[in-house]
Protein backbone atom coordinates (compact mmCIF):
# COMPACT_ATOMS: atom_id res chain seq x y z
CA UNK A 1 0.00 0.00 0.00
CA UNK A 2 1.42 3.39 -1.06
CA UNK A 3 1.67 6.27 1.39
CA UNK A 4 0.57 9.71 0.08
CA UNK A 5 2.90 12.46 1.24
CA UNK A 6 1.42 15.93 2.08
CA UNK A 7 3.06 19.34 1.76
CA UNK A 8 5.63 20.26 4.30
CA UNK A 9 5.27 23.30 6.55
CA UNK A 10 7.92 25.15 4.52
CA UNK A 11 6.04 24.56 1.27
CA UNK A 12 2.77 25.78 2.81
CA UNK A 13 4.45 28.92 4.16
CA UNK A 14 6.09 29.57 0.79
CA UNK A 15 2.74 29.26 -1.01
CA UNK A 16 1.10 31.66 1.45
CA UNK A 17 3.95 34.13 1.01
CA UNK A 18 3.64 34.03 -2.77
CA UNK A 19 -0.15 34.50 -2.56
CA UNK A 20 0.25 37.45 -0.17
CA UNK A 21 2.86 39.06 -2.42
CA UNK A 22 0.66 38.74 -5.50
CA UNK A 23 -2.35 40.11 -3.57
CA UNK A 24 -0.40 43.13 -2.29
CA UNK A 25 1.00 43.91 -5.74
CA UNK A 26 -2.47 43.62 -7.25
CA UNK A 27 -3.88 46.06 -4.69
CA UNK A 28 -1.04 48.51 -5.32
CA UNK A 29 -1.67 48.42 -9.06
CA UNK A 30 -5.41 48.83 -8.56
CA UNK A 31 -4.98 51.76 -6.16
CA UNK A 32 -2.52 53.40 -8.54
CA UNK A 33 -4.98 53.03 -11.39
CA UNK A 34 -7.85 54.48 -9.36
CA UNK A 35 -5.68 57.40 -8.19
CA UNK A 36 -4.57 58.13 -11.76
CA UNK A 37 -8.15 58.02 -13.03
CA UNK A 38 -9.33 60.32 -10.24
CA UNK A 39 -6.45 62.74 -10.79
CA UNK A 40 -7.25 62.86 -14.53
CA UNK A 41 -10.90 63.58 -13.77
CA UNK A 42 -9.93 66.35 -11.35
CA UNK A 43 -7.66 67.92 -13.99
CA UNK A 44 -10.55 67.91 -16.47
CA UNK A 45 -12.88 69.50 -13.93
CA UNK A 46 -10.26 72.16 -13.08
CA UNK A 47 -9.76 72.98 -16.77
CA UNK A 48 -13.52 73.35 -17.18
CA UNK A 49 -13.61 75.87 -14.31
CA UNK A 50 -10.65 77.78 -15.78
CA UNK A 51 -12.27 77.89 -19.24
CA UNK A 52 -15.54 79.12 -17.72
CA UNK A 53 -13.73 81.99 -15.97
CA UNK A 54 -11.83 82.90 -19.13
CA UNK A 55 -14.98 82.95 -21.23
CA UNK A 56 -16.82 85.02 -18.63
CA UNK A 57 -14.08 87.67 -18.59
CA UNK A 58 -13.91 87.77 -22.40
CA UNK A 59 -17.69 88.07 -22.57
CA UNK A 60 -17.71 91.14 -20.32
CA UNK A 61 -14.87 92.73 -22.30
CA UNK A 62 -16.42 92.01 -25.71
CA UNK A 63 -19.88 93.14 -24.60
CA UNK A 64 -18.44 96.47 -23.42
CA UNK A 65 -16.53 96.90 -26.70
CA UNK A 66 -19.67 96.23 -28.74
CA UNK A 67 -21.41 99.13 -26.99
CA UNK A 68 -18.60 101.69 -27.29
CA UNK A 69 -20.39 103.56 -30.07
CA UNK A 70 -23.63 103.83 -28.09
CA UNK A 71 -24.51 106.82 -25.92
CA UNK A 72 -23.27 106.38 -22.38
CA UNK A 73 -26.83 105.96 -21.11
CA UNK A 74 -27.26 102.92 -23.39
CA UNK A 75 -24.01 101.19 -22.49
CA UNK A 76 -25.36 98.45 -20.25
CA UNK A 77 -21.95 96.83 -19.69
CA UNK A 78 -20.11 100.04 -18.83
CA UNK A 79 -20.48 99.69 -15.05
CA UNK A 80 -19.62 96.02 -15.18
CA UNK A 81 -16.42 96.74 -17.12
CA UNK A 82 -15.47 99.52 -14.70
CA UNK A 83 -16.06 97.13 -11.81
CA UNK A 84 -13.83 94.56 -13.49
CA UNK A 85 -11.08 97.16 -13.94
CA UNK A 86 -11.18 97.94 -10.21
CA UNK A 87 -9.60 94.52 -9.54
CA UNK A 88 -6.62 95.14 -11.80
CA UNK A 89 -3.29 95.35 -9.99
CA UNK A 90 -0.67 97.88 -10.99
CA UNK A 91 2.41 96.39 -12.61
CA UNK A 92 5.52 96.04 -10.50
CA UNK A 93 8.65 93.93 -10.83
CA UNK A 94 7.51 91.40 -8.21
CA UNK A 95 3.85 91.16 -9.21
CA UNK A 96 4.12 88.28 -11.67
CA UNK A 97 6.73 86.41 -9.64
CA UNK A 98 4.51 86.47 -6.55
CA UNK A 99 1.73 84.76 -8.50
CA UNK A 100 3.69 81.50 -8.76
CA UNK A 101 2.19 78.81 -6.56
CA UNK A 102 4.38 76.69 -4.28
CA UNK A 103 1.77 75.54 -1.79
CA UNK A 104 -1.99 76.01 -1.68
CA UNK A 105 -1.85 77.19 1.92
CA UNK A 106 0.28 80.24 1.11
CA UNK A 107 -2.53 81.64 -1.07
CA UNK A 108 -5.04 81.72 1.79
CA UNK A 109 -2.94 83.45 4.45
CA UNK A 110 -3.47 86.90 5.94
CA UNK A 111 -4.20 89.76 3.51
CA UNK A 112 -1.02 91.41 4.76
CA UNK A 113 0.99 88.63 3.07
CA UNK A 114 1.89 89.72 -0.47
CA UNK A 115 1.50 86.12 -1.69
CA UNK A 116 -2.10 85.99 -0.47
CA UNK A 117 -4.94 86.14 -2.97
CA UNK A 118 -6.62 88.61 -0.63
CA UNK A 119 -3.66 90.99 -0.91
CA UNK A 120 -3.68 90.89 -4.72
CA UNK A 121 -7.41 91.62 -5.08
CA UNK A 122 -8.33 88.25 -6.51
CA UNK A 123 -11.85 87.60 -7.77
CA UNK A 124 -13.99 85.14 -9.72
CA UNK A 125 -16.83 85.62 -12.17
CA UNK A 126 -20.26 84.29 -11.34
CA UNK A 127 -20.58 82.61 -14.72
CA UNK A 128 -24.13 81.47 -13.99
CA UNK A 129 -25.42 85.00 -13.52
CA UNK A 130 -23.54 87.64 -15.52
CA UNK A 131 -25.78 90.61 -14.86
CA UNK A 132 -24.55 94.02 -16.12
CA UNK A 133 -27.03 95.71 -13.79
CA UNK A 134 -25.65 93.97 -10.73
CA UNK A 135 -21.81 94.01 -10.87
CA UNK A 136 -21.38 93.04 -7.21
CA UNK A 137 -23.13 89.70 -7.80
CA UNK A 138 -21.30 89.10 -11.08
CA UNK A 139 -17.74 89.80 -9.96
CA UNK A 140 -17.00 88.30 -6.56
CA UNK A 141 -14.00 89.75 -4.75
CA UNK A 142 -11.87 87.44 -2.63
CA UNK A 143 -12.63 87.37 1.07
CA UNK A 144 -11.63 84.88 3.74
CA UNK A 145 -15.16 83.65 4.34
CA UNK A 146 -15.97 82.64 0.74
CA UNK A 147 -12.58 81.88 -0.86
CA UNK A 148 -11.18 78.66 0.57
CA UNK A 149 -8.88 75.74 -0.08
CA UNK A 150 -10.65 72.80 -1.65
CA UNK A 151 -10.96 69.28 -0.27
CA UNK A 152 -11.78 67.85 -3.71
CA UNK A 153 -10.93 69.75 -6.90
CA UNK A 154 -11.04 73.44 -7.88
CA UNK A 155 -14.66 74.47 -8.14
CA UNK A 156 -17.15 77.26 -7.62
CA UNK A 157 -20.12 76.26 -5.54
CA UNK A 158 -23.50 77.79 -6.28
CA UNK A 159 -26.68 77.83 -4.29
CA UNK A 160 -30.30 78.54 -5.01
CA UNK A 161 -32.75 81.03 -3.64
CA UNK A 162 -33.91 78.22 -1.36
CA UNK A 163 -31.26 75.54 -0.85
CA UNK A 164 -33.77 73.22 0.82
CA UNK A 165 -35.84 73.18 -2.37
CA UNK A 166 -34.91 70.02 -4.28
CA UNK A 167 -37.48 70.43 -7.03
CA UNK A 168 -36.46 70.59 -10.65
CA UNK A 169 -37.71 74.18 -10.84
CA UNK A 170 -35.00 75.51 -8.53
CA UNK A 171 -32.08 77.25 -10.25
CA UNK A 172 -28.66 77.48 -8.65
CA UNK A 173 -27.15 80.80 -9.70
CA UNK A 174 -26.17 82.36 -6.37
CA UNK A 175 -22.44 82.35 -5.65
CA UNK A 176 -21.50 80.64 -2.37
CA UNK A 177 -17.79 79.74 -2.32
CA UNK A 178 -14.76 79.56 -4.60
CA UNK A 179 -12.58 76.61 -3.66
CA UNK A 180 -9.06 76.38 -5.03
CA UNK A 181 -9.58 78.82 -7.92
CA UNK A 182 -9.01 82.57 -8.33
CA UNK A 183 -8.27 85.28 -10.90
CA UNK A 184 -5.65 88.03 -10.48
CA UNK A 185 -5.39 90.69 -13.22
CA UNK A 186 -2.24 92.77 -13.73
CA UNK A 187 -1.85 95.71 -16.09
CA UNK A 188 0.91 95.74 -18.68
CA UNK A 189 4.30 97.29 -18.15
CA UNK A 190 4.20 98.99 -21.57
CA UNK A 191 2.55 102.40 -21.56
CA UNK A 192 0.86 104.70 -24.04
CA UNK A 193 3.38 107.52 -23.66
CA UNK A 194 3.25 108.46 -27.34
CA UNK A 195 -0.46 109.35 -27.39
CA UNK A 196 -2.44 112.33 -26.18
CA UNK A 197 -2.09 113.62 -22.65
CA UNK A 198 -5.54 112.24 -21.82
CA UNK A 199 -4.25 108.72 -22.45
CA UNK A 200 -0.71 109.28 -21.23
CA UNK A 201 0.67 106.42 -19.17
CA UNK A 202 -2.33 104.18 -19.90
CA UNK A 203 -1.54 100.43 -19.91
CA UNK A 204 -1.79 98.87 -23.35
CA UNK A 205 -3.36 95.64 -22.09
CA UNK A 206 -4.37 93.65 -19.01
CA UNK A 207 -3.29 90.10 -18.22
CA UNK A 208 -5.80 88.01 -16.27
CA UNK A 209 -4.03 85.19 -14.45
CA UNK A 210 -6.45 82.34 -13.71
CA UNK A 211 -5.02 79.81 -11.26
CA UNK A 212 -6.08 76.65 -9.49
CA UNK A 213 -4.41 74.78 -6.64
CA UNK A 214 -5.40 71.55 -4.92
CA UNK A 215 -3.99 68.29 -3.57
CA UNK A 216 -4.69 65.33 -5.81
CA UNK A 217 -5.37 61.94 -4.17
CA UNK A 218 -2.26 60.32 -2.74
CA UNK A 219 -0.03 63.34 -3.37
CA UNK A 220 1.67 65.63 -0.89
CA UNK A 221 2.70 68.24 -3.45
CA UNK A 222 0.04 70.60 -4.82
CA UNK A 223 -1.40 70.19 -8.29
CA UNK A 224 -1.58 73.52 -10.08
CA UNK A 225 -2.78 74.50 -13.52
CA UNK A 226 -3.72 77.88 -14.90
CA UNK A 227 -3.83 80.14 -17.88
CA UNK A 228 -3.42 83.81 -18.79
CA UNK A 229 -5.77 85.74 -21.05
CA UNK A 230 -4.80 89.12 -22.42
CA UNK A 231 -7.38 91.83 -22.97
CA UNK A 232 -6.35 95.04 -24.70
CA UNK A 233 -7.25 98.32 -23.09
CA UNK A 234 -10.43 99.62 -24.80
CA UNK A 235 -9.18 103.21 -24.53
CA UNK A 236 -6.08 102.21 -26.47
CA UNK A 237 -8.13 100.35 -29.09
CA UNK A 238 -10.10 103.51 -29.73
CA UNK A 239 -7.11 105.81 -30.17
CA UNK A 240 -5.23 103.42 -32.48
CA UNK A 241 -8.08 102.86 -34.95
Amino acid sequence: MSIKRGDTMIEVMFAIAVFALVSVLSLIVMNSGVSTAEATLELSMARNEIDAQAEGIRYIHNSFLSEREFPTANQTYLNLWRNLKSYINAYDSNAVQELSVRTCEQRYTSPSNTESIFHRKAFVVNTRNIDPNNPSNTLIGADQSRFKMTSLYPRIIFGGSNDSDTSLTETYTNFKTAEGIWVIPIESQSRATSYSSALSDQPEFFDFHIYTCWYAPGRDLPTTIGTIIRLYNPEMLEVTR
